[in-house]
């Protein structure tokens, strides 16, 4: 009796892991863009560190800026908090021996990747988040 108890706890602890133990999540999209215009092939990151833990999302730009997050997980959404905003450039057309990522092509200012940026996720629902990066502040 106490193996199938035993066994039963298990089961649940794997299932509560598997789903992500009930994280809140908002759905997060919206659109990037550098002087106005639409940036593509960028991995948009939104990253919260609490007690020495980092959480957040990612989604990658298409042909015009457009983005949606998704969970480590591979759930559509971001977890609720207040993150840090950083692009990283995505080469539609990797070589096929590089090591390290390629830098962007497009001169984006610091305010991009230095995890100035911050967007505030909320439970209220979904969240637009939208980010006009311009060169002049380079």
């Amino acid at each position: 009796m106490k193996s199938i108890k035993a066994l039963l706890v298990c089961a649940v602890l794997l299932t509560l892991c598997q789903t992500g133990c009930g994280e809140k999540t908002s759905c997060v999209s919206g659109v990037v863009t550098l002087d106005g215009q639409p940036l593509p092939d960028h991995r948009v990151s939104f990253t919260l560190e609490t007690n020495g833990v980092t959480t957040g999302a990612t989604g990658l730009t298409d042909a015009n800026g457009k983005y949606t997050l998704t969970t480590e997980s591979g759930k559509t959404g971001c977890p609720i908090g207040h993150f840090q905003v950083r692009l990283g450039w995505v080469n539609p057309n990797p070589p096929k021996n590089v090591l390290n990522g390629d830098p962007s092509p497009y001169k984006l200012p610091k305010s991009a990747f230095d995890g100035s940026t911050t967007f505030e996720v909320s439970a209220s629902g979904s969240s637009e988040a939208n980010f006009d990066f311009h060169t002049d502040s380079i």
